[in-house]
């Protein structure tokens, strides 16, 4: 309504009520094509008779190109402990959830449990682990503090393999 007064103020008597509000129409569909990619230019207007209002402008169309974000990685020297889900491990009222909430089973059972200085979801690589594939920070644990990690595996015996490492792990944020 704020636009339809301000064309009949400025056009006073040589536009007409209707006219004015077939124009607002058109401005409402060459705004609807300019949302949609359509390059177009407005002509002059005449309340006479009724007239394309917009042309198509010959502009050559524009792809625009994302990159995708560059994650931040660093390295850390962390001593890498291997846990499993048993009550040795975990204690006698484990049930197989994460503290994410998460269950083991979550990634084929490949995740890392690490302190709060790293949010759950952190990507962590720890060389040896899991192909040396990207994992999640999924769990914590009382006695990982500072540059400790625990990484899981599915059985005891496997966590026993893997024992307690010094390793130069990297988090990709």
């Amino acid at each position: 309504m704020k636009l339809l007064r301000s064309i009949i103020s400025t056009h006073g008597t040589r536009l007409t009520v209707i006219g004015a509000v077939a124009l607002i129409a058109a401005l409402s569909v060459s705004a609807a094509k300019l949302a949609a990619g359509q390059t177009k230019a407005v002509t002059t207007v005449s309340t006479s008779e009724p007239q394309e209002l917009l042309r198509d402008i010959a502009a050559p169309k524009t792809e625009t190109l994302s990159t995708p974000a560059t994650p931040h990685v660093h390295q850390i020297m962390m001593e890498v402990t291997a846990y499993c889900p048993c009550a040795k491990c975990c204690g006698p009222k484990a049930q197989g959830i994460t503290a994410s909430g998460k269950l083991v089973t979550y990634n084929a059972g490949r995740f890392v449990a690490a302190d709060r200085s790293m949010p759950f979801g952190t990507k962590l690589i720890v060389p040896g682990y899991h192909n040396t594939q990207p994992v999640e920070v999924l769990d914590r644990g009382g006695a990982i503090k500072g540059n400790k990690l625990d990484v899981f595996f599915p059985t005891h015996k496997e966590a026993l393999k893997w024992g307690r490492q010094h390793v130069l792990v990297t988090v990709v944020d």
